[in-house]
């Protein structure tokens, strides 16, 4: 995310329509194969995950359709917001400051929302979340996008977006069992670019028929959306129990079943450490048992 955010500010450094930038990002690009070709650690052994296909996914159906609007959050966010900044009047080095601001906004808040999470129930947080972005983007409706105030709410904007993902992956993680995670995971991330994928092309056609402010509006959307559906799952949904919950690790919106296996981790340390002490083996059966459930099949 630091690597994104220092990246806006390339765009003052040189004419974006010409092609020196560009060799620069493709510099970059080989500088960052460089240390990987000169580890000489050998390559991890392939893994074939256990997959779980879309039609099985109605045990954390919550986490897909979460991950479907997230991923269109942020890709109307990430995807049209130099393109509503250019239409609305600003240089190069204004939109550049504009897409800088908000990267440093989600590195800054990533680890207290975690961190929060972890200690009290995700969905609150990913609710609290939803109604800052609602709440920023009706704001951002009155002011110029020019004015230092709109780059001050772009950095809480970031602050507020890109946890979502974390958030949503860490709740999912909560339920799944740990030999189902990586393939949970991939469905995650599929349902992600897909609301990614799709969110800019919604967007793109709301501000081409109704304006560049309804850039906003488009933001909007899948947000209340969200958040609509975050406020009926807490109503008429149990929470996940504390002890059950893994523990938050930040992942960028391109998280892959890599960021899965690292997340599970700390369960396996977890349930070695039970099995030595003679405790239980598995934390989510014993907690299953006390509630009067029955454990899912792995």
């Amino acid at each position: 995310m630091g690597g994104m955010a220092v990246g806006q500010l390339l765009l003052s450094v040189d004419n974006p329509n010409d092609y020196p930038l560009f060799i620069v990002c493709s510099v970059l690009c080989s500088f960052a194969l460089v240390p990987i070709a000169l580890s000489t650690t050998s390559a991890p052994p392939i893994l074939i995950p256990e997959a779980i296909p879309l039609r099985m996914a109605g045990s954390f159906h919550f986490r897909l359709v979460s991950a479907l609007l997230i991923g269109g959050i942020q890709g109307t966010f990430m995807g049209l917001l130099a393109v509503y900044a250019t239409r609305a009047g600003l240089t190069a080095s204004q939109v550049s400051r504009l897409l800088f601001t908000p990267m440093v906004g989600a590195v800054i808040f990533q680890y207290p929302i975690g961190y929060l999470s972890d200690r009290v129930s995700r969905r609150g947080v990913m609710l609290a979340d939803c109604a800052v972005v609602a709440l920023l983007a009706t704001t951002m409706l009155q002011i110029d996008p020019a004015s230092l105030v709109a780059v001050g709410l772009m950095f809480f904007f970031g602050g507020a977006i890109f946890p979502l993902y974390s958030l949503s992956l860490a709740y999912m993680n909560d339920w799944v069992p740990t030999n189902k995670m990586v393939g949970a995971s991939a469905t995650f991330v599929v349902a992600s670019g897909i609301g990614a994928a799709s969110g800019p092309i919604a967007g793109g056609a709301i501000m081409s028929v109704f304006g560049n402010q309804y850039f906003w509006v488009a933001l909007l959307g899948p947000t209340l959306t969200l958040a609509s559906f975050l406020i009926w799952r807490i109503v008429f949904s149990d929470p996940v129990a504390i002890e059950r919950k893994g523990m938050w690790v930040p992942v960028a919106s391109r998280g892959s079943a890599v960021a899965a296996a690292v997340m599970a981790a700390p369960r396996r340390r977890a349930v070695r450490k039970s099995s030595a002490t003679g405790g239980s083996v598995n934390a989510m059966e014993t907690n299953q048992k006390h509630e009067g459930k029955t454990p899912p099949a792995s």
